[in-house]
């Protein structure tokens, strides 16, 4: 998938997001975009449900700064959305 199409669903902006964090491409408008579309709740927890499996992409999201505000978002809302199970 070309880092230009924006993604239409939850799970694909999730999927997008996480992709862009991996190769740190977190400066683009596409990485915007995945949590402006009113769901930008569930793209924080469904990357935080793959976070805590995938090292790599918890050590992409600790070098963003984004680890400790997103942790605390993801464990004050449990079960909230389950994307991942």
């Amino acid at each position: 998938m070309s880092y230009r199409k924006r993604p239409r669903t939850c799970k694909g902006r999730i999927d997008t997001a996480i992709r862009l964090l991996k190769s740190n491409k977190i400066n683009t408008r596409l990485f915007d975009y995945c949590f402006e579309m009113f769901d930008g709740d569930q793209v924080v927890r469904g990357i935080m449900e793959v976070a805590y499996r995938d090292a790599g992409l918890r050590h992409s999201i600790e070098l963003n700064g984004f680890w400790d505000n997103w942790s605390k978002f993801y464990n004050d809302r449990p079960g909230q959305i389950q994307l991942f199970t």
